[in-house]
């Protein structure tokens, strides 16, 4: 438990253990009439996860890329998990799949209704696809969104996780837990395309 006191929770969307609540019908917002502009695959609906996911996202122990750079959208500047440790005992990074998915918005805006929560525990929040800079920094100005969007169009963290969906070049929906130390000590993976989990069970695993 001691651990978990100085941990950076990465939501992004990647994950193990039991499957939990659904936070579509929870409080958060799908943003009222958003269009989106991110790409959406053809094949975005596939009815499995990648195969072997289990084994190629990072497992509970290891340790998380701490420095790669990507691009916060809503301001442009270059971003990195290291920095985001920096500021927070614990930080929740989530890998959506793009602002087209009515669930990831909903899981979005779900969090940024618990925000309040979440950072009373020095908690952040970061929340990670393949989207250009300009669909995320819309996507965020929709939702109201008061943590990071990040954008990642070549995929380099979403393969350092492990969670690239090669078949559909997006994120599977995914969740990490990562330590202020780096290393990784909760996951959640999702079993469908649609299936989210709810922030009160993420928190709940880091009690």
């Amino acid at each position: 438990m001691s651990i978990l006191r100085h941990t950076l929770v990465i939501l992004a969307l990647i994950g193990c253990g039991s499957k939990s609540s659904d936070p579509t019908a929870g409080s958060g917002s799908t943003g009222s009439g958003y269009s989106a502009l991110g790409h959406k695959p053809t094949n975005a609906r596939r009815p499995t996860p990648p195969p072997n996911i289990d084994k190629s996202a990072l497992a509970v122990g290891a340790s998380a890329p701490t420095d790669l750079s990507l691009v916060e959208a809503a301001s442009g500047k270059p971003w990195t998990l290291g920095n985001e440790l920096a500021k927070h005992a614990r930080v929740i990074v989530m890998f959506y799949r793009g602002d087209w998915r009515p669930h990831c918005r909903m899981q979005l805006g779900e969090l940024q209704s618990k925000l309040s929560e979440i950072e009373k525990r020095d908690i952040g929040v970061v929340a990670i696809s393949v989207d250009d800079v300009a669909p995320g920094k819309a996507l965020a100005a929709n939702l109201k969104l008061a943590f990071p969007i990040v954008s990642d169009p070549k995929a380099t963290a979403l393969k350092a996780f492990g969670v690239f969906d090669s078949e559909t070049e997006i994120a599977w929906p995914s969740i990490f837990v990562v330590s202020r130390e780096g290393k990784v000590v909760h996951r959640w993976l999702a079993d469908t395309f649609s299936e989210r989990v709810a922030t009160d069970d993420v928190l709940k695993a880091l009690q």
